[in-house]
């Protein structure tokens, strides 16, 4: 099995594209035919390297056999030693969707056959890819853009279910064995619907790898969360009735705010503040009649 290093590869590439680096290299500098990459291509990749790990120039080969340099930036390669074998420059302005098909029904031509394995970034998972890639027999690997993966995905799964797996982070491999990030995997099917109704559903294989990691993270951003809510609810409390929320309507939209800013939590009922009588301090020449007394402020929500 052979591993590569992904990272930020991917933003660095997106940003290229975006900006057009390759065409504009490449309309100033043509190739000749017989070269394995153009003169853009080349600059990418050195711009990618000064991002990653920075290295000299005799050091770019192995940097590039180490992190996946290939298959990001559009250079297919053999499965024998990972060998280039086709490259191809697509216009900045040209959508993604488009590029691969298009490069998939070039592979194929070049190999003489259907099968092969096709890698790409979030993007590639798409109804349309996925219809094109089925239709011809390809196989694919990307990863899953956190838009399409449903809130309470991984928390709903059973640690029981999944399976360790055998892994060191390079940037664990200096730490204690207890303070090293773990990995589980487990994996179930992805329902992918097309745009119309009458579109079939397409089933994918979906690898959940959790990582301890991240658990962490979320839980720390998460606690951070819930501390910025309780402050913004004691501050609530104590401007009811204020001109910064005079009435009920608005101290119930602060409360709906914060409740959507802190996120989904259990919850627990603070005391039921009533807004206080403004003093009534008449002018010369103005009604003394007093103020009705404001109804009690419903019961907020607040996070613990």
């Amino acid at each position: 099995m052979l591993e590569k290093r992904l990272g930020s590869l991917p933003v660095i590439a997106d940003f290229c594209r975006r900006i057009d680096i390759a065409g504009i290299i490449d309309g100033l500098c043509p190739i000749r035919d017989v070269a394995l990459a153009t003169h853009g291509q080349v600059i990418e990749i050195l711009i990618a390297n000064r991002l990653t790990q920075p290295s000299a120039m005799a050091g770019i080969c192995d940097w590039a056999k180490a992190w996946a340099v290939p298959e990001v930036y559009g250079i297919a390669v053999s499965a024998d030693g990972a060998i280039p074998v086709f490259h191809h420059v697509y216009d900045g302005g040209a959508g993604e969707i488009a590029q691969v098909v298009e490069a998939m029904h070039a592979l194929q031509d070049l190999a003489s056959t259907p099968g092969f394995l096709m890698v790409g970034d979030s993007k590639l998972i798409s109804y349309r890819n996925l219809t094109a890639m089925n239709d011809a027999g390809v196989r694919f690997l990307a990863p899953l853009a956190a838009a399409r993966v449903p809130a309470g995905l991984f928390a709903g799964i059973d640690p029981a279910g999944t399976t360790p797996v055998d892994y060191l982070a390079q940037r664990d491999i200096n730490k204690p064995a207890a303070d090293r990030c773990a990995y589980r995997v487990t994996e179930d099917v992805m329902h992918l619907a097309g745009p119309r109704k009458a579109d079939p559903v397409h089933q994918i294989r979906r690898i959940l790898v959790h990582s301890s990691a991240n658990q962490n993270a979320a839980a720390t951003a998460r606690e951070l969360k819930l501390g910025k809510a309780r402050t913004d609810l004691d501050i609530l409390v104590r401007t009811a009735g204020t001109r910064y929320h005079p009435d009920v309507a608005a101290v119930t939209a602060k409360a709906t705010q914060i409740s959507n800013n802190g996120g989904s939590a259990p919850t627990c009922a603070p005391p039921s503040p009533s807004i206080p009588t403004p003093v009534n301090r008449a002018l010369p020449g103005t009604s003394t009649k007093p103020r009705s007394t404001p109804k009690p402020l419903p019961t907020a929500g607040m996070p613990y």
